[in-house]
């Protein structure tokens, strides 16, 4: 069963049919029995996940399952080492994220990756030094296109790794869809009026 609104465990923000933000380090030990259905929704919205400082085994797990991670500059993400994936389409998404190659150096590699190492080999999208609040604004985009973004959420994700030509091509999108609202132009307008 997916949590509603008013029954989001700690260390998870936002609206489970629109877009969550996904403390990692403090959701994954505080759900350990309904880690599973957590997965299971952060896959199937728009949700970021934060990684901040040593993330492992099951934290890792459930930032996989989200849309895109933002990590701390000194986040550490391991692997599971010898243990196999416990939550289901972990491997696809590392697969995904990193290639079968990748997947498989990440998640047996007992020492891990740096935030910087993460985001330069694709399993993390960004390294911030305010990583909540990065995802927070990148939620606040989310929610202002209504449900555009979640149409090109859901593109990406059935898309996996882009080629830069539909790299470029989603960018695009992605900036277009940022400045879809009058509130984002009034604000493009502003600042340009300001320079």
């Amino acid at each position: 069963m997916s949590p509603d609104r008013t029954s989001l465990p700690a260390g998870m923000e936002g609206d489970p049919h629109q877009a969550l933000l996904v403390d990692v380090v403090r959701v994954a030990p505080a759900t350990e029995g309904d880690l599973e259905a957590i997965a299971a929704t952060c896959a199937g919205t728009a949700s970021v996940a934060v990684v901040r400082g040593r993330v492992a085994d099951a934290a890792v797990e459930l930032a996989l399952s989200c849309t895109l991670i933002v990590a701390t500059k000194d986040a550490h993400l391991v692997g599971g080492g010898a243990r196999p994936p416990g939550l289901a389409g972990t491997a696809q998404r590392l697969a995904r994220r990193l290639g079968a190659g990748g997947a498989l150096l990440f998640w047996l590699d007992e020492s891990g990756w740096s935030a910087e190492q993460a985001c330069e080999r694709g399993l993390v999208d960004e390294r911030h030094e305010d990583a909540a609040g990065r995802a927070a604004e990148l939620l606040a985009l989310w929610q202002d296109s209504g449900g555009a973004a979640r149409e090109l959420t859901g593109l990406l994700a059935r898309a996996g790794r882009l080629s830069p030509g539909c790299a470029r091509a989603f960018e695009r999108a992605a900036f277009a869809l940022a400045f879809s609202n009058e509130t984002a132009r009034r604000g493009a307008r502003r600042f340009f009026e300001r320079s």
